[in-house]
This record gives structure tokens, sequence and C-alpha cells, in this order.
């Protein structure tokens, strides 16, 4: 017959001898999760630092300052001027009116009336358009935000820009329907080219304003053109401007200004 073994008495752990034990346990989670999440940091850092390296390679902005480099010359920055020929514009287009510049603009209203129209509302505005084209003779345009203020930082300058836009196209409808057709063409050539002071600004906000203007535009060239049909001579100068407006690093510039903020 097999003789049963007896079950050997463990010595029982006392109070003191458990607490020790769930002490080393924690200890050792501890440690092991701190090496785990320093070599995930330390893995981190080294991809942080390299992306940087990568951005600043590639000559692009990693901070707010850089935004504002290299410095442009006042004398050569259109900026100032276009700021200072649309000063107050916001109040004195009331919003009634820059509805009725759209529809004018967008052809949904045509005719004598829309001449009439945009001769009332344009009128005390019209002393805008020369200051704006004498800026836009400058080389340079860099508008001005604190970009130091992230997400709060203001964009003025392409609300103002595109109301201005209105006031332009408005008046090349103008002038197109009083059979100044040479007139409409430049008018419009001058929206497009304030639409393109835009395009070096490094914020989506810029770049969107920038969109809009270039879509208002051609939508008026389209009405002008449809309704009144303006000589190929007075068309061939826009139709080259419009080819060598290039969006394709529209997105990418925008990006640079969201990406330090």
């Amino acid at each position: 017959m097999l003789r049963q073994k007896k079950p050997q008495n463990r010595p029982k752990q006392t109070p003191a001898q458990i607490v020790l034990v769930l002490i080393g346990t924690l200890v050792t989670y501890l440690l092991v999760t701190g090496c785990v999440f320093y070599a995930l940091h330390a893995c981190w850092q080294w991809q942080y630092s390299r992306e940087l390296g990568e951005i600043r390679r590639r000559g692009e902005p990693v901070t707010p300052a850089d935004l504002r480099k290299p410095p442009i010359p006042e004398s050569q920055n259109a900026a100032p001027m276009i700021l200072e020929a649309l000063r107050k514009l916001d109040d004195q287009l009331t919003r009634d009116d820059t509805e009725r510049l759209i529809d004018i603009a967008s052809g949904a209203l045509t005719g004598p009336e829309a001449a009439r129209q945009a001769g009332a509302i344009v009128g005390p505005q019209r002393w805008r358009i020369p200051l704006v084209r004498e800026a836009l003779r400058r080389p340079l345009c860099r508008f001005p935000v604190d970009w130091e203020s992230g997400m709060d930082a203001s964009f003025t300058h392409a609300s103002l820009l595109r109301r201005m836009s209105y006031v332009l196209l408005a008046e090349a409808v103008r002038h197109s329907e009083q059979g100044r057709q040479g007139d409409a063409m430049e008018l419009l050539s001058l929206q497009f080219d304030a639409a393109q002071s835009l395009a070096r600004e490094p914020g989506m906000i810029s770049q969107l304003c920038r969109y809009g203007m270039l879509q208002n535009g051609t939508r008026t060239l389209r009405a002008i053109v449809a309704r009144h049909r303006p000589p190929d001579a007075n068309l061939a100068g826009l139709s080259e401007q419009l080819k060598e407006i290039d969006l394709a690093d529209s997105v990418r510039t925008g990006s640079l200004g969201e990406r330090v903020m």
C-alpha cells in the first residue's frame, strides 16, 4: 500500500512580510514603467528634433518670430499702403451695401440698375482705388499679424481686402454697363492683383480669402463677358495675368502659420 505524504505545514507570512512583498512588487512595476516611459520619451524627442531640423533645412518657420523673417523694407512692402487705403472701410460699408455689391459683382443684378447702385455705393469709396493701385506696384507684401497671440491672432487685413474686392468688382461692372470695357478689365486686373497680395501670407485665413477673391473675380469676368463680350484686345492682358496665378503651393504656405501657432 502506498503511504500518503503528510501535508507540510508552511509557515504563514506575517502582515509585515505581506506589506514588504506588495511594496517590492509596486517598486518593480514603477521601475519598469519608468524605463518604458523614458525610452518612449527619448524616442519622441529624437523624432521631434529630427523633424524640426528638416523644417529648418527647408527654410520654413518654426517659431512665431520666424514668420517675420526676412524683414521687408517698408519702401518695398505693399501692406502698409493697402491698410492705409482701406482704413475705416468696415465702418463705411454697411452690411446692406456689401450684399448689394455682391449681387452686382456676381451678375445677380445687371443692367442700368446695377450701374446706378454700384455708382451710389462705390462713389464714396472711389478715392481708395488709386491708393490700392499705387500700393500694389510695390514688389513685396507682408501684412502685420501678431503670431505670438496664437489662436487669438487677428487677420483684419483679410476682411478689409475681401470688402475692397467687392468695391473693385462692382465698379468694373459699372464701367462695363456704360460701355467702358477697357476700364472694366483694368479694374478686374487690379482686383486679381489685390488677391495675389496674399499669395505669400502664412495663414489659412489669408489663403482662403485669396481663393474667395479669385473666385469672385472670375465670376464677375464671366458675367461681363456673357453680357457685353468685350473685344479680345481688352481680354488679352487679363488672360495672361490669370495664367500666371499658381495655387499649387497655397495650402503649404497657409499651413506655415497654423503650425507655429
